[in-house]
This record gives structure tokens, C-alpha cells and sequence, in this order.
């Protein structure tokens, strides 16, 4: 039965009780034995009936009264079979909204995954290593489906929302995100969506992934932070593996996540230069050296922030002054990272912290 049907049904039921209701006092009144009178009676009456209370010492003692009273328990049935099934029917209700992601994620500062394909897969679970809430977004409800079974957390929020849809998609808080990365196998759909995001969420910063590379100045052009097209990526390894296979395997391991979490596996990170720490105001030159010397750690680049923007500068000269809130970016071996981000530079790795 549709919604429609039932809310027609119940409005007409209810207009037949309260017909009765202000009936019942005219036929019972003045016969002998009645006490039903009122009503203010009657209404006493069919409340006690149609909840199956049963309870009050009225009852109708005419024929027509009798018929009437057993019409109040007739449909005190119907009510109440009605009442049950609009329980269950909100509780279902209830219980897929959350499925679906519709009940609303309220934190702040998450990261935002727009799309659920093979990348944006072991893009969630290299995030889920950051302890940053993600709100991983699909138009796909099986992709929901999914997304449940497999991360069993709630530091992984599904939603179900078509991408041009902002007022579905504002249930992933995604004015308050950190970061927002599309991920949709379409180019075409990604900078529509892109867009349409752009207009609401002016500030946001995006991470684009681009199907085909010669469109990732276009994606740049947009307003994307960051683009980058993993075909691309894929196809200079497969090409370095054929002419430099010393190079491309040392590229791939450090582009690829340890699949055990053994640690034992080479990463490129970032760190943060805090205000008063030890790095600030120093050369790039000693710096490179205490790293290397002291902790088997190499720094290949710098980046320099100013305002909204960030200059990437590789392989730096020596005299390049480190500056708080500028990041240095290392190779190193994960196994170092914990020591890292506590004895060295104090802060996680990345730029979310």
C-alpha cells in the first residue's frame, strides 16, 4: 500500500469514528439503563475501545448503540493493525536512511571521496592509515552495499547521492571537509561535478583524478588544488620497467602502499616546519645533511607557503632558508615514520594536521 492510499485510508476511517462518536450519545440517550449520554461519554467509549483497554463502565444499550459499539470494536482492529505497520514502515524507513548515509555526518575537518572505483578503493584504505574521518560518496546503492561490508568503522562514512545533487550530498558535511578528492571513472562527469561543487563550495580544496592527462591543466583551470591522472602514472612506470627496470621498480615501491602493513616498504612523505622548531630558519644544506647523517632519512624537496599558495621546490640549493610552515618532503622507510613524527618533527606527516 502506497502513501497515498494509507493516508486516504486513515482520514476516511477517522471521519467515520468521529461520525459515530457524535452519534452514539443521540441513539443511547434517554433509554433506560443508559450511560452513555454525552459526548463526552462516547468519546470515553471509543477510546477505551479502540485501544482494547476495554475499561470505564460505559457501554451502549440500545441496538443501535450495540451496533455502533461493536463498529468501534471492529475498527479498533484496523487501527491498530494500521498503527503497527507505520511503526515498522518508520522504522524501515529509519534504518536505511543511515544505510544510505542519509541521517547526516556532523564532524569536521574529514576528507571526501566522490566516487567508488578501484582507485578511490585503495585510496580509502591508505586514507583509513591517517585516523581522518572519510565520507565516501557513490551514486551507486550497491556501491553502499559495499562500502559497508567492507570497512567495518565508523571512521568510513557511505553515502548515497547522485553527484549533482547538492542537497543530498550537503549530508556529507562536505562545507566543513578538509579536503575533497573527485575520483569518478569520467572526465566528463568529474568536471561537471567539479563545477557544480566549485559554485557551492568556493573555498574548498580539491584532488582531482583525471582519465586522460592532456585534461588536467583544464581541471587546474577549474579551481582544482591538485589533478593528477593515474593512467599516466601507470603507463611511465610500465615504460620505465622496459627501459630503466632499476628506476621504474624503485618508482612503483614508492608508489605503491604496503599491502601487509609489515612496514617494511619505501614512502615518500611530507612534514610540516613548526613555528620555533629546530629546522626553522635553517639552511636547506644542513638540514639535508643532519637528516641523512642522523636518521637514514633523504629530503628531496621543499615547499614554500605563502599566502594561499605553495611553490614546490625540488632538489633545493643549499642555501634555501627553512621557514616555519613550509614542508620538507622525504624518502624514506616506513618503518621510521612513528620516530619521525615524534622525535623529529613532532607533527604527523601530510598537510591535514
Amino acid at each position: 500500500m502506497n502513501n497515498i492510499n494509507r493516508s486516504q485510508i486513515t482520514t476516511l476511517v477517522l471521519l467515520v469514528l468521529t461520525g459515530l462518536v457524535v452519534l452514539l450519545p443521540r441513539v443511547e440517550s434517554g433509554a433506560e439503563g443508559a450511560n452513555i449520554n454525552h459526548i463526552g461519554d462516547s468519546a470515553w467509549y471509543a477510546v477505551v475501545t479502540l485501544t482494547t483497554v476495554g475499561y470505564g463502565g460505559k457501554a451502549p444499550v440500545t441496538p443501535t448503540g450495540k451496533v455502533i459499539g461493536v463498529t468501534f470494536v471492529l475498527a479498533s482492529l484496523g487501527v491498530l493493525g494500521l498503527l503497527i505497520g507505520q511503526i515498522g514502515e518508520a522504522i524501515t524507513s529509519y534504518r536505511e536512511r543511515r544505510r544510505l548515509g542519509h541521517h547526516g555526518y556532523e564532524g569536521r575537518g574529514h576528507i571526501v571521496v566522490m566516487g567508488w572505483n578501484r582507485l578511490t578503493r585503495d585510496v580509502v584504505h591508505q586514507l583509513l592509515e591517517t585516523e581522518r574521518d572519510l565520507v565516501v560518496i557513490s551514486d551507486t546503492q550497491s556501491d553502499v552495499d559495499e562500502m559497508h561490508e567492507t570497512f567495518d568503522t565508523d571512521q568510513v562514512f557511505p553515502l548515497y547521492a547522485q553527484y549533482n545533487d547538492f542537497e543530498t550530498l550537503a549530508f556529507g558535511n562536505l562545507k566543513a571537509s578538509k579536503r575533497i578528492m573527485v575520483g569518478i571513472e569520467d572526465d566528463t562527469t568529474t568536471l561537471l561535478s567539479m563545477l557544480n561543487l566549485k559554485r557551492k563550495l568556493p573555498d574548498a580544496n580539491f584532488v582531482v583524478d583525471a582519465e586522460h592527462e592532456n585534461l588536467i591543466q583544464t581541471f587546474q583551470g577549474a579551481g582544482v588544488e591538485h589533478a593528477v591522472s593515474t593512467d599516466w602514472v601507470a603507463s611511465t612506470v610500465v615504460a620505465g620497467l622496459i627501459f630503466e627496470p632499476d628506476a621504474a621498480d624503485f618508482i612503483r615501491d614508492l608508489l605503491t602502499a604496503d599491502p601487509q602493513g609489515s612496514g617494511d616498504g619505501t614512502d615518500i612523505q611530507e612534514y610540516r616546519i613548526t613555528p620555533n622548531h629546530t629546522f626553522d630558519g635553517q639552511r636547506y644544506g644542513d638540514v639535508f645533511e643532519t637528516l641523512v647523517r642522523d636518521h637514514d632519512i633523504v629530503p628531496i624537496a621543499l615547499v614554500k607557503k605563502q599566502d594561499d599558495t605553495s611553490e614546490l621546490i625540488r632538489l633545493p640549493k643549499d642555501d634555501v632558508r627553512l621557514e616555519a610552515e613550509d614542508y620538507i618532503i622525504v624518502v624514506l622507510h616506513e618503518s621510521q615514520e612513528a620516530r619521525l613524527e615524534h622525535d623529529v618533527f613532532g607533527v604527523p606527516q601530510g598537510t591535514l594536521d
